[in-house]
């Protein structure tokens, strides 16, 4: 037997008892100790979210497994730094996504933004993709590392140490300064466009994230790199150590040389081809649902509550009606039109028309038998109600003229149906009602259904996601321009968006995801996400086709891998760290973004590392004649260059520092060309 109960809680004060009566029955409903002859299930608002914070509040013990397993992550990275300058440096790099996640909730506080269970995602997808673990301070670290070796190489026994540090924090902003921009305008605008959601969680979700990922990319500089500057310093060594060789190259050359070879290109093309096919069959398969226990603990009581529901819903469906322009008594035409109408609406598949409850017509047929010799009015309308005990009822509303005549402003029409198991079934079937009822606008007849903000969230949310994935890829695509003054560099990193957002989302369907608003949130995160493996070799790219040089394709690519590979791989791999706790809850929203997070590593490790370097490689002239000049490394060049642009050698020590403590203002003095 199932009970519906729709409650009217005017005031704050009234709400919170309803509140309390809600919780209560529920706990009665969780131990059953409601009755011996009697059990009961329920579902309500207030125990809905309950529930879900319930489960929110789980994540914050795997939030703090997460950031142990980073930390214990960041101390192999950092195996060769010392160990004071190894504790220091991992405090500042944890700090950065920190003090954004916090300022982040203040400013929303402040602003007095809705906090929902969904923003709890925010700290994980800030640690693990903003900024510091997928790129920006793996980027700040070994470029700040190659740097040094580089300026120290060239500097004089007589330089001061604050000058040196001030001289490789401007190299280091001119090497990953304008890639890391490009990376955090592209995850703030993806998220950005996910504000726009029809979801309300998910839009206030999409704007906590923007923000933190806009406020961490400052944080990086402010917080991250001054720690670099002040206190990073490598333990000695007794002799000049590789990063690994083979056969006498080094290790990215003698990858590189594999990959770019004739077999090495074929595998590839091969590889791709699987993926892009197994992703096809995904993605023509993904089916658009919904399912509201996917937003509860997977041991969560209200899991069983919606299962009694749905077996009561496959037999017993009400529907509930509203006119709001009954037709005129008078006018047979429009009587009739109604009846059509309404015969329409309960004759449909599955419908019981016998169980249909229309006191507006009832009335009419009584009037007819009753009162066949007068003409039909609605003036016997209040004593039909009467009778029948209907008045408190107020399902018709009618008001009595001065002149004794009555005038009906409204009628509740009640249909029985057989309901459908499938979420999206029943989408499409109220979808259809809807579009029934704009066939007699006359009447001005709207359905009420208490599930219906979810039946438009699966109508909608193809749409949505067209929409809001081509609005997001055309804001990546010009964002990419802007930065990457290449086209070439420009559009592949824009076809490995797309590249990354397909195959992640036909993985995603294989995984047993289903096109729903948290996917829609999804997709734009891999949009955001999947510019970051993309950008930095694409910027670099461009640097290195603006040097005039005689060697290799393969050992020009090896360069370019030189600079950026390493880091997007321990970026990777600290997004594996941070989001795997989130597997251990039985969420399914929370499964579906650490799924979601983890494919797309794994799907821009793939591609930042084999699929761009094979196609730029085609872009890189096999031979141009050098200078002297341009046969330096030019890594080595252009870091001396920088250091030098400014001399700081006769500066005083308390120069020296105040210009330390301001390294974060030299982006402003960046060349032009670097934009």
């Amino acid at each position: 037997m199932g009970l519906w109960y729709i409650s009217n809680a005017p005031g704050l004060e009234k709400k919170k008892q309803l509140e309390e009566i809600e919780m209560d029955a529920f706990k009665l409903a969780l131990n059953d100790s409601f009755s011996d002859v009697i059990s009961f299930e329920m579902f309500a608002d207030q125990v809905a979210n309950a529930e879900m914070l319930r489960g929110t509040l789980e994540t914050q013990n795997l939030f703090i497994v997460g950031v142990v397993l980073m930390v214990l992550f960041m101390m192999f990275t950092f195996r060769h730094l010392t160990v004071k300058s190894m504790s220091i440096i991992i405090i500042g790099a944890m700090a950065s996504p920190a003090l954004a996640t916090g300022a982040t909730f203040a400013i929303l506080g402040w602003v007095g933004a809705t906090l929902n269970s969904i923003m709890c995602i925010t700290p994980f997808l800030v640690m693990a993709i903003g900024k510091f673990c997928v790129d920006d301070g793996f980027l700040l670290l070994h470029a700040w590392r190659r740097q040094r070796k580089v300026i120290a190489a060239a500097a004089t026994p007589s330089s001061r140490t604050d000058d040196l540090r001030a001289r490789i924090a401007r190299a280091v902003l001119l090497d990953v300064a304008p890639s890391m921009a490009i990376t955090s305008v592209t995850n703030t605008m993806a998220f950005g466009v996910g504000i726009f959601s029809p979801t309300p969680q998910m839009s206030d979700f999409c704007l906590a994230t923007a923000l933190a990922i806009l406020l961490d990319f400052f944080f990086e500089f402010l917080v991250f790199l001054p720690t670099l500057a002040l206190f990073y310093e490598e333990k000695e060594r007794t002799g000049e150590e590789e990063e690994g060789s083979c056969g006498g190259k080094s290790s990215w050359e003698f990858y590189t040389s594999m990959l770019l070879s004739t077999p090495g290109k074929i595998s590839v093309a091969f590889l791709v081809l699987g993926l892009y096919t197994s992703s096809l069959i995904g993605l023509v398969t993904l089916k658009t649902s919904f399912a509201p226990e996917k937003t509860f603990p997977s041991n969560s009581r209200l899991v069983q509550s919606l299962a009694a529901f749905d077996r009561i819903h496959a037999e017993y469906a009400p529907l509930n009606l509203i006119t709001r322009k009954v037709p005129v008594a008078e006018d047979a035409s429009s009587v009739q039109r109604y009846r059509d109408m309404v015969y329409r609406i309960d004759h449909r598949p599955g419908c019981y028309p016998e169980h249909t409850q229309n006191p507006v017509l009832a009335y009419m047929d009584w009037d007819r038998l009753t009162h066949n010799d007068s003409a039909p009015s609605y003036d016997r309308l209040p004593e039909y109600l009467e009778e029948r005990m209907m008045t408190k009822l107020k399902i018709v509303r009618w008001e009595k003229e001065e002149n004794g005549t009555v005038r009906l402003d409204g009628n509740n029409l009640f249909v029985v149906c057989k309901g459908l198991t499938n979420w999206r079934d029943r989408a499409d079937s109220v979808d259809n009602l809807r579009k029934l009822l704009d066939e007699y606008p006359e009447f001005d007849t709207s359905l009420f259904d208490y599930d219906g903000t979810i039946y438009d969230i699966v109508i909608t949310v193809k749409e949505e996601v067209i929409k809001a994935v081509t609005i997001t890829f055309i804001c990546m695509a010009v964002a990419c321009a802007m930065f990457i003054p290449s086209i070439i560099g420009a559009s592949v990193a824009s076809f490995s968006m797309l590249s990354i957002t397909f195959t992640m989302l036909g993985s995603l369907s294989h995984w047993g995801a289903m096109l729903d608003p948290i996917t829609m949130i999804n997709i734009l995160l891999a949009i955001g996400f999947s510019v970051d493996f993309s950008a930095h070799i694409c910027y670099h790219f461009y640097k290195a086709r603006t040097i005039r040089s005689s060697k290799s394709r393969a050992r020009r690519m090896s360069e370019i891998l030189e600079s950026v590979g390493k880091p997007i791989f321990e970026a990777s791999l600290s997004t594996f760290v941070c989001v795997a706790p989130l597997f251990m809850l039985k969420i399914y929203v929370f499964n579906s973004f650490a799924k979601t997070v983890m494919l797309v590593a794994i799907l821009g490790l793939f591609h930042g590392l084999v699929i761009i370097p094979v196609i730029l490689s085609f872009f890189l002239p096999a031979h141009m004649p050098s200078t002297a000049a341009d046969e330096e490394d030019p890594e080595k060049k252009r870091s001396i260059e920088s250091a030098s642009a400014s001399d700081d050698s006769n500066l005083s020590p308390k120069e020296a520092q105040k210009t330390l403590l301001t390294i974060v203002m030299a982006g402003y003095n960046l060349p032009m060309h670097y934009f």
